[in-house]
């Protein structure tokens, strides 16, 4: 089975959400979960990079979002001037109570390798 078609599998067994927490896309496989914590801290990704970290086509990482945005994990704008295709994640609203190590952990991670 192809990246693509896991990908699509795995998100198929997620229920559609009004944001996704920082907790859930740390349960998601890779490469979906490394992306979508860069994604965080970028604050915004394009297509053409969502599909460099997902490893896929600019075709199929369509597909993959389209799926992103149904579950309401991400949403996406389309550039105007340029047919590009932006996606912004979707975090969802959580009560005020300290976040796990992990995910702090996890954020940290991706700060000190983007330096």
């Amino acid at each position: 089975m192809g990246t693509l078609e896991r990908l699509l599998q795995e998100l198929a067994t997620w229920p559609k959400v009004e944001g996704i927490t920082m907790a859930d896309v740390l349960e998601l496989s890779e490469p979906l979960s490394t992306a979508l914590r860069k994604m965080t801290v970028a604050g915004s990704m394009s297509l053409h990079e969502l599909a460099t970290e997902l490893m896929l086509s600019a075709v199929e990482t369509r597909q993959v979002g389209e799926v992103l945005v149904e579950k309401g994990f991400v949403s996406s704008k389309s550039e105007r001037v340029s047919t590009e295709v932006t996606y912004q994640i979707n975090l969802a609203r959580t009560r005020s109570r300290d976040l796990p190590s992990a995910v702090w952990q996890a954020l940290d991670g991706l700060s000190n390798d983007e330096t």
